[in-house]
């Protein structure tokens, strides 16, 4: 990481999402019951082989990549992509509702013309994966 980008990082510690392992928990609870809704569906008779072996393909790929190990993609402490806590510097939680929160964030970006430093103001929606969101 450049020395900006590990400034922009660290000022983004005060993001607080909760306890991550209970994140992880409920995220791991819903997404088992999704994949065991999936299996009784593969024992309608009224599936086709075709039907059946694309739908089971499927839930393959949805196993692996539950159990696929992507940390060096995520932030260890808030689960976030780390590049995006690299580049966007949150300023402050504007809102918070049923599909998750609202943050207000900011990155620095040349001008047009390529002289001058502009922030450029954004909002950034993080989803309650574990709702259902």
């Amino acid at each position: 990481r450049t020395g900006r980008r590990r400034a922009i990082f660290e000022a983004n510690r005060w993001l607080d999402l909760g306890p991550r392992p209970a994140r992880n928990q409920e995220l791991r609870q819903v997404r088992q019951t999704a994949v065991r809704e999936r299996l009784k569906r593969l024992d309608d008779p009224r599936l086709t082989r075709r039907q059946r072996f694309w739908r089971e393909l499927k839930l393959q790929a949805l196993i692996f990549w539950e159990q696929a190990s992507l940390t060096e993609l995520l932030d260890k402490d808030t689960g976030l992509p780390v590049r995006l806590l690299e580049e966007f510097r949150f300023a402050s939680l504007e809102g918070e509702g049923p599909h998750g929160k609202i943050y207000k964030a900011s990155r620095s970006m040349l001008s047009a013309d390529g002289r001058a430093e502009v922030q450029e103001f954004v909002a950034i929606r993080i989803r309650e994966k574990a709702s259902g969101n």
